[in-house]
């Protein structure tokens, strides 16, 4: 019965966290200028509320993947990161 709650548990806060990085992805895509403030925003909200291992691993996917596109964005600039 214990498994089984956890079990539960863990699949609760991975639907909540999910509908988070969804506000914040949706945030994200209307004003790609504030790439900074939604990861910030991510990243408070992870630490401060979960650690399931698995949300985890898509939050660190999440993260580099705008990292990625942030770096990409400051390329065609002048000066940009090459």
């Amino acid at each position: 019965m214990t498994k089984l709650m956890d079990k539960e548990t863990k699949r609760s806060i991975y639907l909540k966290n999910n509908e988070i990085y969804n506000k914040k992805i949706e945030m994200f895509l209307k004003n790609p200028h504030k790439i900074t403030l939604v990861l910030n925003k991510i990243i408070s909200d992870f630490n401060n509320k979960f650690s399931v291992i698995e949300l985890r691993e898509k939050y660190n996917n999440l993260i580099k993947r705008f990292k990625k596109l942030k770096l990409e964005s400051h390329k065609s600039g002048s000066g940009g990161v090459r």
